[in-house]
């Protein structure tokens, strides 16, 4: 039960005002398009226009749309009041078109300020040709050098706009006249290259000089030739990494030129004699850089180029060591603070031919070397695959400054190795890199542990942010479907995340099986989709995974309020649900074989059949003495073969039926009704096969009440018997939850929303493992993959930088805050703010930037009084909830509401 509620209401007791001191302003404001791009957003012909009303405007009378194309006017048009973003209305944009756009409220009211961006050259008016190394080039699958591509050109005028537009199969940057082009890391991304490739738009025109210029552009293998996942497999998109590259100018006289990639193109290996994103780079400032030799067109099955959504991979923050020690001759470790995704860079290498190794890791103890072996990779009977990330520089003598910027690392420690003369750590900065994601959220409370636990939980995402979101940013750094599944919900409350959500989805599209089944990461680089006899094809299509292609478009549709997702994913969507659907007809887990030989009535809709993961990632429990048992690793194939049904039939109902409601928002009426029934068919199923009547779960987990209770599996009047078992569940753990993957986030909701904030908070401020705050009092800085990541002796295991737990800081911003969109809601057309106190937590204060506008919540707990402030503007409905039940309008603006707690 909730540790503090409120009185009766009475005018004494309660105060509330609104519209305090609050600008009526209508001015539509914060407008965007769904790309990315460098240092100006770059478009496809029809990007989708986005703005953000006024505070005060209450978003009924609809808007007018003003654009100029290449500085035509064109027809203004009008929208209704629902909407607030619109597929672009006229005729499609051609490549280049320099576009400036507007939005002022239909029936007065000033316009926004004007906003541009630029169509990309569209994939039909490339001119350039795909260029490659020659044949026989010195590569080692998974080690290849980088090689620099060049060419020059006169500029017989003054130029007054260029623009640079490249794309690589691998990875690549570019420099004009020496100089680096852009602000972009990791171009051009990962995706599922087959299917989908995006270019990059950059404006160069302050670097092109007069006379004579040049263009040079190193590639690396990157994502496309290099190694993948925890055992380092090689990448199977293709065998010959490749650029191609167009630069445009428009000179004063009036004419253009482009000069583009093609046969008279120099290419020669660089001195980064290596390079690879899991391993690292080795860069030889000694080594030659040559023999030049002209470059090869000989790449003709690249896909279609296209424009990423999705904001860049940029260089966010540089920080230095806090501290460092020598670890022995030569050797240091420095230790930078903050786990994260990135390189460093060093501005003192040392006298000509020095050598400095870079080993990088997520610990080290207290004065103590780098430790890696927690990564290391382990098969049942097979050896382990050592982890290692490692970086090399020979120095020239030079001034130098080396930065690895065809790798990434996830890292807290390097140590450094120098072969000769002095080392100042001072000369070495940690650079952090990942997607440029725009901060939306906000959360702050009294407990100073909680505040540390949301940060950690935030930095575990940025560090899984480059590009695509990641499991880890170490071992295996792949964009597990099931991770982002589980904390895509967690994510759109601190970031956002719809260009970069969409930009992945189009790889799990892309990546699809042939019978619908969804990859268990996305960019797969192993297309699982082309060995289906591959071992681990068989393990693909699990519950809570493949899932995540209607759940987390589903999710974008809630926080955004944007249809656009779910009608790209629709296809994919549906044909995951009906593989899930036949799956469960026509296959049955070996114990209900045994049960009875023909199946029962309600079995054709158990999803138990096939591979599911399961709950994935329990506690780990212990042994007789004290060490980590591993039941995977001691017993596979028992965890193989077991019963995972209520699991996979509680994830059926809810894609099914997320399915029905996808549905019901694109205008399908009769697929919408289909799908609802087939989902209380599949309902029916699990109450019949996993639940007794007193509300009893037939596994009698934490994790299958909180799913089956956040799912909407419990009858009505059952519902009260199934959370107070989760509630003694726990207490028979000594207030520890015994949750993993799946079920993590969704358990303090689960709780809190049953009546049970208390058993919430006591799970939130458990100090012994497994909870969270054990990571906080052992030092973390990131969310561990384990539950005891460093464990009571100190020893590290697995990852430590997994964000998946970190989804109970939604449960911060829902239910501690108190602030989340009301059921039915979509684009944050309405919400609610239901406060949590309790005694450890007296005050909280946060926002949310909505598609609507900033909703700021400030609740404080004095003694016996609840003091709760509100601002939101006038086109979202709110309502506050009170720790007892009661509810009050929220009126826009600013209000405040106070209520005697007793």
């Amino acid at each position: 039960m909730t540790s503090t509620q409120a009185g009766p209401a009475t005018a004494s007791h309660e105060t509330s005002h609104g519209t305090l001191a609050q600008p009526d302003d209508t001015t539509p404001h914060r407008l965007r398009i769904d790309a990315g791009g460098d240092s100006f957003p770059v478009s496809s012909a029809t990007p989708t226009l986005t703005w953000t009303p006024g505070r005060g405007d209450d978003a009924t009378t609809g808007y007018v749309i003003e654009a100029t194309v290449d500085d035509t006017n064109l027809e203004a048009r009008r929208v209704t009041a629902a909407q607030l973003s619109l597929e672009w209305p006229w005729e499609p944009l051609a490549s280049g078109a320099q576009v400036r756009w507007r939005v002022a409220r239909a029936e007065g009211g000033a316009s926004s300020d004007w906003h541009d961006f630029e169509c990309g050259l569209l994939d039909e008016d490339w001119r350039a040709a795909w260029i490659a190394a020659p044949a026989g080039a010195d590569v080692r699958r998974g080690h290849l050098p980088a090689h620099i591509f060049s060419t020059s050109f006169d500029v017989p005028a003054t130029v007054v706009r260029a623009r640079l537009y490249a794309t690589a199969l691998g990875v690549y940057d570019a420099a004009i006249n020496g100089r680096r082009v852009g602000t972009t890391e990791l171009a051009p991304g990962t995706t599922s290259y087959d299917r989908t490739l995006h270019a990059q738009a950059y404006d160069v025109t302050s670097l092109i000089g007069p006379d004579e210029n040049s263009l040079s552009i190193t590639l690396s293998a990157g994502w496309y030739l290099g190694q993948v996942g925890a055992f380092r497999l090689p990448a199977h998109w293709g065998d010959t990494p490749g650029i191609r590259a167009e630069l445009h100018l428009e000179l004063t006289d009036g004419s253009t030129r482009v000069i583009a990639s093609d046969g008279t193109w120099t290419v020669h290996p660089s001195r980064i004699i290596a390079a690879d994103l899991m391993d690292g780079q080795i860069t030889d400032l000694l080594a030659p850089c040559g023999p030049a030799t002209h470059a090869v067109a000989s790449i003709d099955d690249a896909p279609p180029i296209s424009w990423s959504p999705a904001p860049p991979v940029r260089v966010i923050e540089t920080r230095s060591a806090v501290r460092h020690w020598s670890v022995g001759p030569g050797a240091w470790v420095l230790d930078f603070g903050q786990n994260a995704s990135g390189w460093v860079s060093v501005t003192d290498l040392g006298p000509r031919g020095t050598r400095t190794d870079i080993d990088y890791g997520e610990f080290a103890s207290a004065g103590g070397d780098l430790d890696l072996s927690h990564l290391d990779s382990h098969r049942p009977g097979e050896p382990a695959v050592a982890f290692a990330q490692h970086d090399v520089v020979i120095s020239d003598g030079t001034s130098a400054v080396f930065e690895p910027r065809h790798t990434v690392h996830g890292f807290q420690y390097v140590r450094v190795t120098r072969t000769e003369g002095s080392f100042d750590p001072s000369t070495v900065a940690m650079r952090i890199v990942h997607t440029d994601l725009e901060p939306t959220g906000s959360f702050e409370c009294s407990n100073e542990d909680v505040n540390r636990l949301h940060a950690i939980a935030d930095w575990s995402f940025r560090g899984n942010a480059v590009d695509v979101p990641t499991d880890c940013p170490t071992r295996e750094r792949l964009a597990w479907t099931g991770d982002y599944q589980v904390f895509a919900p967690t994510a759109t409350r601190l970031y956002d995340v719809s260009g970069f959500t969409r930009k992945w989805l189009q790889s799990v599209r892309d990546d699809q099986l042939p019978d619908g089944r969804i990859a268990n990461f996305s960019p797969d680089g192993r297309r699982i989709k082309l060995h289906l006899d591959d071992q681990f094809a068989m393990m693909t299509g699990s519950a809570g995974w493949g899932d995540a292609v209607v759940l987390v478009p589903w999710e974008m549709y809630l926080s955004y309020g944007d249809a656009a997702v779910l009608a790209e994913s629709w296809d994919a969507m549906v044909r995951w649900v009906e593989w899930a659907r036949e799956n469960a007809r026509t296959a049955r887990h070996h114990s209900r074989q045994q049960r009875s030989a023909e199946p029962l009535p309600h079995e054709q809709f158990l999803w138990d059949g096939s591979f599911h993961w399961g709950e994935w990632t329990e506690p780990v429990p212990r042994k007789a003495d004290g060490t980590r048992a591993n039941p995977i690793q001691d017993n596979p194939m028992e965890w193989f073969m077991a019963d995972k049904g209520e699991v996979g039939t509680a994830y059926l109902y809810l894609s099914t039926a997320t399915l029905a409601k996808a549905a019901e928002v694109l205008g399908k009426r009769a697929q919408a009704a289909g799908y609802a029934a087939a989902a209380e068919q599949i309902l029916d199923a699990w109450r019949t096969e996993f639940l007794a009547g007193d509300g009893r779960t037939a596994t009698d987990t934490q994790a299958s009440y909180a799913r089956a209770l956040s799912f909407g599996l419990i009858p009505a009047d059952q519902e009260g018997a199934a959370a107070a078992r989760l509630a003694e569940l726990v207490h028979e753990a000594g207030n520890h939850l015994t949750t993993g993957f799946l079920a993590t986030g969704r358990l303090l909701p689960a709780l809190a929303d049953a009546g049970y904030a208390d058993v919430a908070y006591g799970l939130l401020f458990q100090r012994t493992e497994p909870s969270w705050l054990t990571m906080v009092d052992r030092g973390a800085t990131t969310v561990w993959e384990d539950w005891d990541g460093i464990d009571r002796d100190g020893t590290p295991h697995e990852s430590l930088n997994h964000y998946s737990k970190g989804a109970v800081a939604r449960f911060l911003h829902t239910h501690t805050l108190g602030l989340r969109q009301a059921d039915g809601s979509a684009g944050w057309a309405s919400f609610v703010v239901a406060p949590h106190p309790d005694r450890r937590v007296t005050w909280a204060r946060g926002h949310h930037d909505t598609p609507r506008g900033r909703i700021s919540v400030d609740w404080r707990l004095d003694g016996d009084r609840l003091q709760v402030e509100i601002d939101s503007p006038a086109s979202c409905e709110g309502t506050l909830v009170l720790p007892d039940g009661r509810s009050v309008d929220v009126e826009p603006g600013r209000f405040t509401f106070g209520a005697t707690l007793v």
